[in-house]
């Protein structure tokens, strides 16, 4: 794996780099950069730990004892802790450090002689980080549940990258799948998929049609045909991605245990139970050893290898599987978070079948207040949700 070997490398020359800047007077900054940029490889290795959050954080003091608060750098490292708190599942400290990261440049994108004064690529750069926190404030809105939040910084970054990098440029195809995301999560599959189709257009065309820079739209490609039901279609495309992601990773990075989880969707939508149960299991492994019992990805997990056993008739395995899944959101997300809505629409449908059935319409309706409130009435989620509770209530028998 080449870029393994080299990010090895990179890190090896930054460790030696800021032993170096430690006993140097005057080499706050250069320090900082050192130590902001071992954060950028651990952080593309997949780490998300305390030593990366450690660097950022020093990274972060250095910049602002040497030039102050109000600076791009400050901002970038900002960023950067954010990205570290999204993948931890801490979705509401990436919101604030992005907030801070986007006041920063918005302030000083409204100083009317920066353009004059700035030379065209401390410009880029600053734009890129601006897109950058818009981005992440965005995706850590959509991560809690609030879908409407989440739309307003993602078409203001677009106009951005629009005006300032043009139509065909890789910062566009970002931004257009980044809002093709959120649509894809709020149930706007026919808003999704052009955007997805546009940012592969441009990707393919700066690239080629095959190249890794692609991995990403074809996941996402993937996972909305799963969303909408086209299973088939679905599993080529996620295929395509996993294909391209194992060139890059190594065997136990975090990405290809997302793959793995959703390929296990598309399969247990297709009935092929057991290589579903198997990935599902190799991502559940990969991602408790990153991140512990107390995560996100490990209540997905748990719930899908629920839906596996109930699918086999291991009813009760399945209920504390769902249980296990719940608690998990509950302690992650709070408890009126879409993905809280998902399991007790599950334990809903599972009810009858252990004996429990007066318990259902409680779970339904519970679920549906919740997917009213966050991802709206017309969902699909929502439908599904209602639906279940009509039949429940006895308001719809059929």
């Amino acid at each position: 794996m080449t870029s393994v070997s080299r990010t090895d490398a990179e890190q090896s020359v930054l460790r030696r780099l800021i032993a170096e800047l430690e006993n140097l007077p005057d080499a706050a900054e250069d320090l900082a950069s050192a130590l902001n940029d071992l954060g950028d490889v651990l952080a593309a290795q997949g780490r998300c730990d305390e030593e990366v959050l450690a660097l950022y954080r020093r990274a972060l003091q250095l910049f602002i004892a040497a030039g102050g608060e109000d600076q791009p750098d400050t901002a970038n490292v900002l960023n950067n802790l954010a990205w570290v708190h999204y993948d931890r599942g801490e979705y509401r400290d990436a919101e604030q450090l992005s907030a801070e990261a986007l006041a920063i440049m918005d302030a000083l994108f409204a100083q009317d002689d920066l353009a004059a004064e700035a030379n065209p690529d401390s410009l880029d750069a600053c734009r890129r980080i601006q897109r950058g926190a818009l981005s992440l404030y965005a995706g850590a809105r959509r991560a809690q549940g609030d879908y409407a939040a989440a739309e307003a910084p993602l078409l203001r970054a677009l106009a951005v990258v629009e005006e300032h990098f043009g139509e065909d440029s890789e910062d566009m195809a970002r931004s257009l799948n980044d809002l093709g995301m959120l649509y894809k999560y709020w149930g706007r599959f026919a808003d999704a998929e052009p955007l997805y189709r546009r940012a592969q257009a441009i990707l393919a065309a700066l690239y080629g049609e095959n190249a890794p820079e692609l991995a990403g739209i074809f996941y996402n490609l993937g996972g909305l045909q799963h969303a909408l039901g086209d299973y088939a279609t679905a599993e080529t495309w996620c295929r395509r991605s996993l294909a391209l992601q194992e060139r890059i990773h190594t065997e136990g990075h975090p990405q290809l245990a997302v793959i793995h989880g959703t390929l296990a969707a598309i399969l247990d939508g297709l009935g092929r139970y057991e290589e579903a149960e198997d990935l599902y299991r190799r991502a559940l492994a990969s991602h408790v050893a990153r991140h512990g019992t107390e995560h996100p990805e490990v209540a997905l997990n748990l719930s899908n290898l629920a839906a596996i056993a109930e699918a086999r008739g291991c009813l009760a395995e399945a209920e504390a599987l769902y249980l296990h899944a719940l608690r998990i959101r509950e302690r992650c997300l709070g408890p009126v978070h879409p993905q809280v809505a998902t399991c007790l629409n599950n334990l809903g449908m599972l009810a009858p079948l252990i004996g429990k059935g007066a318990e259902a319409e409680g779970l339904f309706r519970r679920a549906l207040d919740i997917l009213e409130r966050s991802a709206g009435a017309d969902h699909p989620h929502t439908q599904i949700c209602r639906a279940h509770w009509e039949r429940a209530s006895g308001k719809n028998p059929a």
